[in-house]
């Protein structure tokens, strides 16, 4: 579950477990996977044979927007900065370890600081000027290859009324991860004293920010809630064209009450987009609309914890 990472959570009220069966496709091969889940440990089997959990569902690619997406666009750096982590990590595994390694820096700087012990910090600053500076760099020009699918996606959602523009918050600046280590290092030079006092480290890609403008203003503080919805959701299917190409397979979409808020040309632009992706799609929503019931391959409706239809 992209909520919670406690599957008991996800048992029905009243009941032991839940179990899941269904075929997916994936390596051009078609597999079954089965998935029962209770109290205590999960069980997980993959064309009948025993797996552990993150084998099973990791041959399970899908790309979800949800009403919490919204964050993203309205909330603090934290949140966009995770958003951007995560999914660099996924198109670049070196990514993910240079990140880990970097937080880890960040930590025992800052263990440092708290217990004053300022003369052993002179290695945790080589580490965190190396680190930083080639996560920012990454971030930079990951971000500029991102921009132009999300900005092209953002163009078809808004009818061609809107440009998308996004762009990196850094106080690490330079063209290369050299020139990004350089700039870092001067930073840390001149908050010395200041972290001394606060004991906390105030240089770092940690502190930096991912601007997502419309036009110029940013959709954070001048956007209406449809242009940011129609933000997420380029952003979201420009991931699925990314995660598409990165590989060779079409991942699933799932979109669970996204098109409140965006007014009736925007919701038909946007299905046109899910339609024309070819990828398996399910749309969640609290009434059915009828241009979505026409272009769906199947309706179902949820009652009271009963599903119907077909």
């Amino acid at each position: 579950s992209f909520r919670t990472n406690k599957l008991q959570e996800l048992v029905q009220w009243g009941a032991d477990r839940f179990e899941l069966s269904c075929r997916i496709e994936f390596s051009g091969a078609s597999h079954r996977l089965d998935a029962s889940v209770g109290t205590g440990q999960g069980r997980y089997l993959l064309d009948g044979k025993p797996k552990r959990a993150a084998v099973v569902f990791g041959n399970f690619q899908a790309v979800i927007f949800a009403s919490e997406d919204m964050d993203v666009v309205r909330q603090e750096p934290a949140i966009r900065r995770r958003f951007f982590d995560l999914f660099f990590s996924q198109i670049d595994k070196s990514y993910g370890k240079h990140l880990d390694d970097y937080l880890r820096v960040v930590k025992n700087r800052n263990a440092l600081l708290k217990a004053e012990r300022f003369g052993e910090m002179e290695v945790w600053n080589d580490l965190l000027a190396r680190e930083g500076g080639w996560l920012a760099w990454r971030r930079k020009e990951l971000l500029a290859e991102f921009e132009r699918t999300a900005a092209a996606h953002h163009g078809l959602v808004s009818g061609g009324s809107e440009v998308l523009q996004l762009a990196y918050k850094t106080s690490c600046v330079g063209d290369s991860a050299e020139a990004a280590e350089m700039s870092l290092r001067r930073k840390i030079a001149e908050h010395e004293e200041h972290e001394k006092i606060l004991k906390t480290t105030m240089s770092g890609p940690h502190r930096d920010d991912y601007e997502i403008s419309i036009g110029g203003k940013t959709a954070r503080n001048f956007g209406s809630e449809g242009q940011k919805r129609s933000v997420m959701l380029s952003l979201r299917m420009a991931q699925w064209k990314f995660l598409a190409g990165l590989t060779g397979e079409k991942p699933m979409i799932l979109l669970d009450d996204v098109l409140g808020e965006l007014d009736v040309e925007r919701q038909a632009a946007f299905l046109d987009m899910v339609v024309q992706s070819g990828a398996q799609s399910f749309i969640a929503l609290t009434e059915a609309k009828d241009f979505l019931r026409r272009a769906a391959g199947a309706v179902f409706q949820v009652s009271s914890g009963v599903l119907a239809g077909g």
